[in-house]
C-alpha cells in the first residue's frame, strides 16, 4: 500500500494505531509526573493538563508548490500565513499562543531579504495573536518549506 492509496486522515489513523500501545505506556509514566494527555492525535492540536492548567501544541508545514507560490503570496504574507495557521489551531482549543519554533527548508537561491520580510510577517501575526518566536531550525533543502510548531497555554 502507498501513501496515495490512503489519503491524509486514513494515514494519520494508521500511524496512530501503530504507536497506540507503546504511547499508552509512556502516557502512564507522564501522568505519574503530573502531566495528562487530554486530546491527542487526530485533532487540530494536542492538549495536555499540568498542575497549572492546559498546554496545547500544534504544527503545520507549508511546502512551496503545494501550499504556496512565493511569487504569488509574497514574503510578508507567507510569514503571516505560517503563523496564523497555527494560532488558529491553538485558539480552537481555547488557549493563547506562547512560543513558536520555526523550521525552514531552504534552497541556496532564495533571497535573504525575502526571508527577513517573511519573519516580519510572522512577527506581525504574533503581535496580533500573542506569542513569540523562541527558536527553530534551518536546513538545506531542494524544496522551500516553512514549518511552525506553536505552544499555547490556557
Amino acid at each position: 500500500m502507498l501513501v496515495g492509496d490512503l489519503g491524509e486522515f486514513a494515514l494519520i489513523d494508521r500511524l496512530a494505531k501503530s504507536i497506540e500501545t507503546r504511547n499508552n505506556s509512556l502516557a502512564s509514566a507522564l501522568e505519574a509526573q503530573g502531566s495528562k494527555l487530554a486530546l491527542g492525535i487526530g485533532d487540530d492540536a494536542a492538549v495536555w493538563s499540568t498542575g497549572s492548567g492546559l498546554t496545547v501544541a500544534t504544527t503545520d508545514t507549508m511546502v512551496e508548490g503545494s501550499h504556496f507560490f512565493i511569487d504569488q503570496i509574497g514574503w510578508r504574507n507567507l510569514g503571516w500565513k505560517a503563523i496564523s495557521t497555527n494560532t488558529s489551531d491553538v485558539g480552537a482549543m481555547g488557549c493563547r499562543p506562547t512560543f513558536a519554533l520555526v523550521t525552514l527548508g531552504l534552497r541556496g537561491d532564495l533571497p535573504v531579504n525575502g526571508l527577513v520580510e517573511m519573519y516580519a510577517g510572522m512577527m506581525d501575526a504574533l503581535e496580533y495573536s500573542g506569542g513569540l518566536i523562541a527558536g527553530g531550525d534551518v536546513v538545506k533543502s531542494p524544496v522551500f518549506f516553512v514549518t511552525v510548531a506553536l505552544e499555547g497555554q490556557s
